[in-house]
């Protein structure tokens, strides 16, 4: 199935959801930083499907310990060929081991949009 991953999130209001990014200065502390610990603040840039799906499969889970290096090395494979294009020929296979890891990465809304663009035809 061919797939467009560069479609924008959006949140439960059907505003676009955008992507954190650390915060450059290591020594920066507000009111809920710990010293030490990084900070993140909203981009400007929203948050896509492709985004979701490289980060999944390329996170590292506790679960990844007990595969085989072929297996990190086709997810890895799948992430580039999400990566570098728009529209994406994805398998059924693929498209199951997306859900799956991005499941396993983020929270309840991501996991739906994701899902909802995934289960797309």
């Amino acid at each position: 199935m061919k797939m467009n991953v560069s479609v924008t999130l959006t949140d439960i209001k059907g505003e676009a959801i955008k992507t954190l990014e650390k915060l450059e200065n290591p020594n920066f502390i507000d009111s809920e930083s710990t010293p030490g610990v990084s900070a993140f603040i909203e981009s400007k840039k929203p948050l896509t499907l492709r985004d979701c799906c490289v980060n999944a499969l390329l996170a590292p889970l506790d679960t990844d310990k007990k595969l085989k290096g072929v297996e990190k090395f086709n997810m890895f494979k799948l992430a580039e060929r999400i990566q570098s294009s728009d529209e994406v020929q994805i398998s059924a296979e693929e498209i199951g081991l997306l859900k799956k890891r991005i499941s396993q990465v983020y929270a309840n809304l991501i996991v739906g949009r994701s899902y909802e663009l995934l289960e797309k035809e």
